[in-house]
């Protein structure tokens, strides 16, 4: 990467300080749970997939949801101003091992988690994942941390436009792009740990077994492949994201 647009790059993250992050604490990973996270997706094989019907798949999704949901609802009402609880929550027929939460409450899970997940436990992290994301209002602090990091970078353009003697237009511009997405990313791991944290609490109160559904992480872990995070990554690799959550879980 050329010096200025790292500079631009690490000056925008420098200065968004002020990006919302977190609204729970959680403990740290030990190094002791990492290292057993890491032994524990070592040794995982890629899980069967079920072939199942349209039906089938939403008969799971209506049962998991019809017992999650009020628990994590008491939950997001919990959590007081700016968590977002009203949502529109819906299965998606891809086969895509995928799921997301959107604007507006919009919460979505993949056909293919259904058809991956082992049992009712996997299928209840991963839908009160999505639940956590709008919870936090990940989604909102996302956007506010975008147009912060935005300003940041092009306020740091401008300036080292200035002191280098370049157009400062320019760099300005390309600070305001790098900056905007140094400040989505600013957050977003630590983000995706807290939706995990709020989708065992959730599961917790609703009668899951947190043991059974974390297995869920050691799948997909295993169909990532890569172990380490990049730094452009949004999610946490996986045995970061199994560990955070066994040393999130331990103090339920």
């Amino acid at each position: 990467m050329p010096l200025a647009r790292r500079a631009l790059l690490f000056g925008g993250c420098a200065l968004c300080a002020a990006c919302a992050g977190p609204v729970t604490e959680r403990p740290a990973a030990s190094p002791q749970l990492l290292s057993a996270a890491e032994a524990e997706i070592a040794r995982a094989g890629r899980a069967p997939r079920r072939d199942l019907s349209d039906a089938e798949a939403a008969a799971i999704f209506q049962r998991v949801g019809a017992r999650l949901t009020p628990a994590a609802q008491r939950l997001c009402r919990e959590m007081g101003p700016g968590a977002v609880c009203e949502w529109r929550v819906g299965l998606d027929r891809s086969r895509e091992v995928n799921a997301y939460a959107g604007p507006g409450g919009v919460v979505v899970l993949h056909k293919g988690v259904i058809e991956t997940a082992r049992n009712d436990d996997e299928v209840a992290l991963v839908l009160g994942h999505e639940m956590g994301h709008q919870i936090a209002n990940h989604i909102g602090r996302g956007q506010q941390n975008a147009a912060l990091g935005s300003l940041a970078g092009a306020l740091v353009g401008g300036l080292l436009g200035a002191g280098l003697g370049m157009p400062a237009e320019g760099l300005a511009r390309t600070g305001g792009q790098l900056g905007g997405t140094a400040g989505r990313l600013y957050f977003s791991k630590e983000q995706e740990r807290e939706a995990d944290f709020l989708a065992a609490r959730a599961m917790r109160n609703a009668g899951f077994d947190l043991r059974r559904g974390r297995g869920f992480l050691v799948t997909l872990a295993a169909l990532s492949g890569p172990q380490a995070a990049s730094f452009l990554a949004t999610h946490p690799a996986g045995p970061d994201r199994l560990a955070s959550f066994d040393a999130a879980v331990a103090t339920l």
